[in-house]
């Protein structure tokens, strides 16, 4: 039996996101926000760079779910992936009609859709290790005017070794 940690999968979960090719604002990638800022403090104050940044984080502790096998225990962790859109005219430009807030929600729709294929692509799912449940896309935070923040929940189900 493969056994691996939240922190592997939450590796994993990154390097998925980031290779994730925007289908519009395509010179603006999925990037990791600063390891050493919380990202919503982090990108009030970044402006456009903030646009498209992301962190993972758990959202609660893991649990035991049941033993797999006489050294192996099933867990389970929820994740939070969050990304955060700048509140910028003209950043968003998607239509002949320039229409911000539109353009905005319709690039937020877009990416959130990408990044759910990715977590729940065949290569994640066939995985030995570990099991996504479908993610569930949260209403867009828009309670800061300068940042809108779009956050998508995970549920991890894996299998770890006693005592690691």
């Amino acid at each position: 039996m493969s056994t691996t940690t939240v922190a592997e999968i939450v590796d994993r979960m990154v390097s998925d996101i980031s290779a994730l090719a925007p289908s519009s604002s395509t010179d603006k990638a999925f990037a990791r926000s600063p390891k050493r800022y919380r990202l919503r403090e982090w990108a009030i104050e970044s402006g456009s760079a903030a646009f498209r940044k992301f962190e993972i984080a758990r959202s609660g502790a893991e649990e035991d779910v049941g033993v797999w096998s006489p050294d192996t225990m099933e867990r389970v962790a929820q994740l939070e992936i969050t990304v955060a859109y700048p509140v910028l005219p003209g950043l968003y430009r998607t239509g002949t009609v320039p229409d911000d807030f539109q353009d905005m929600d319709e690039v937020m729709d877009e990416d959130a859709r990408l990044i759910c294929d990715a977590v729940m692509s065949p290569v994640n799912k066939a995985s030995i290790a570990h099991l996504y449940s479908f993610p569930k896309v949260e209403a867009p935070d828009t309670q800061d005017e300068n940042v809108w923040f779009q956050t998508i929940t995970v549920e991890v189900r894996f299998y770890r070794e006693f005592n690691s």
